[in-house]
C-alpha cells in the first residue's frame, strides 16, 4: 500500500542501481509536473463546462467526462504519500483493511481511464473515419457505463 516514490518506470525498471539522490529529484519532478497537471486539468474541466453552446455535443461530454476520471485518479496518485507511509504513521496501515480499499480504488480510477481514452479514441473514429452514419444511439450512456463499470 506505501510506496516511497513517484518516479517514472525508467527508474524502477533499471538493470544498475540508481542513486538515491537522482530517484528523490525524479520524485520531486513528478509531484511537481502531477500538480501543475491537476491544476491545468481543473482549468480545462471548468472552461468545458462554461461553454454552454459546446456542452452538448458528444466530444465535449468525452472530453469531461475523461477529465474529471483523470483529475480524481491523479489526485489520488499525488496524496498517496499523505495517506500511507512506510514507517505506518499515517491515516492508512500497511497491510490494513484501508490499504486494500485504497489499492483497489486507485485501480479503478486508472482502469476507468483508461477506458475512457478508449471512448475518446472511438469518438475520433467516427467524428474523422466514419463522418457519415457516425450517430451511436446513446454513446454517451453506453460509454460512461463502460468506463465506470470495468
Amino acid at each position: 500500500c506505501s510506496c516511497n516514490h513517484n518516479t517514472s518506470f525508467a527508474i524502477l525498471l533499471s538493470a544498475s542501481r540508481v542513486p538515491m539522490t537522482q530517484s528523490t529529484v525524479q520524485s520531486l519532478i513528478s509531484k511537481s509536473l502531477g500538480g501543475a497537471s491537476c491544476v491545468l486539468l481543473f482549468v480545462a474541466i471548468v472552461i468545458l463546462c462554461s461553454l454552454k453552446d459546446q456542452r452538448g455535443m458528444r466530444s465535449t461530454r468525452i472530453h469531461l467526462g475523461f477529465g474529471i476520471t483523470l483529475l480524481i485518479a491523479l489526485i489520488g496518485h499525488l496524496s498517496n504519500d499523505l495517506i500511507a507511509k512506510h514507517d505506518n504513521s499515517s491515516v492508512i496501515k500497511i497491510g490494513s483493511t484501508g490499504c486494500l480499499i485504497y489499492t483497489a480504488l486507485q485501480h479503478y480510477t486508472w482502469v476507468a481511464v483508461f477506458c475512457w481514452m478508449l471512448v475518446e479514441g472511438v469518438g475520433m473514429y467516427l467524428s474523422l473515419v466514419q463522418v457519415f452514419g457516425s450517430h451511436l444511439s446513446k454513446f454517451m450512456i453506453k460509454a460512461g457505463v463502460f468506463s465506470y463499470s470495468t
